[in-house]
């Protein structure tokens, strides 16, 4: 699977380095290690360049206010509702 992405990917030396040790442990069957290189490998091609994956810093005020609203709608529904009396009018005919 490993080697698919590559092809696809552009090129990154360290995955290429990864794919080749992998198979080269698969030649001596040593499955387990090139399982575990060809999962690094992939790993390292799910972003091309780890650089280029950033968050806007236009997101961050964003969440902040998501948060508070969060935290005072949960803070709100946590507290007891005041339950409402109903008195009724005692009319006084003498």
């Amino acid at each position: 699977f490993a080697a698919i992405k590559y092809n696809a990917a552009p090129p990154n030396e360290e995955a290429r380095q990864l794919i080749e040790k992998a198979k080269s442990e698969l030649e001596q069957s040593n499955y387990v290690e090139a399982i575990n290189l060809s999962s690094r490998a992939t790993g390292l091609l799910s972003f091309s360049n780890a650089e280029q994956f950033s968050v806007p810093s236009a997101v961050y005020p964003l969440l902040g206010v998501i948060a508070v609203v969060a935290f005072f709608r949960y803070k709100k529904s946590r507290q007891p509702e005041k339950q409402k009396l109903r008195v009724e009018k005692i009319n006084f005919k003498g």
